[in-house]
């Protein structure tokens, strides 16, 4: 009864991030070898660094649910939705206008977004509270099914 994936971004946009990044430390690299070559090469590793960062980070998610909770994870950032305070589940599209990009994001209306940048599937979680949260899912249905089934154990209701 436990699901887990690993949500990963578009392998487009990883390939564009990559090539930007990678670009402005060889231009750091360059802009400085005719003055001091390691202000220039410290510039770059900090450059690489940061790549290597975002793209562990921010463009892979974890999703996860066990007997407990669904856990979200960005790296060393996650969000743990307990079962007891998920009152509905269902399928659907990401629209990342309403909450302003991908990534972990705050919306309007009590709105939440664990987001996958340029995946624009997953669940929407409506809590007790009324606080509403979007899990980005390559498998948004077996997502959803997962979860179903544990509300429904734990008593919630059908979504």
């Amino acid at each position: 009864m436990t699901y887990h994936e690993r949500v990963y971004a578009s392998p487009w946009f990883r390939w564009a991030l990559w090539t930007v990044l990678t670009a402005s430390a060889l231009f750091a690299i360059a802009g400085n070898l005719a003055g001091d070559a390691w202000i220039g090469l410290l510039a770059a590793l900090f450059t690489l660094t940061l790549i290597i960062l975002v793209d562990r980070w921010f463009m892979t998610m974890q999703v996860t649910v066990d007997q407990e909770a669904v856990t979200a994870r960005f790296g060393p950032f996650a969000t743990r939705l307990a079962h007891p305070r998920i009152v509905s589940v269902e399928a659907q599209d990401y629209r990342w206008i309403t909450y302003g990009g991908w990534g972990i994001r705050w919306g309007t209306q009590r709105r939440r977004a664990w987001s996958v940048p340029f995946l624009n599937r997953g669940v929407m979680l409506a809590l007790t509270d009324g606080t509403r949260y979007f899990i980005s899912s390559r498998s948004p249905e077996d997502l959803r099914s997962s979860i179903q089934e544990h509300i429904e154990v734990r008593g919630g209701t059908r979504g």
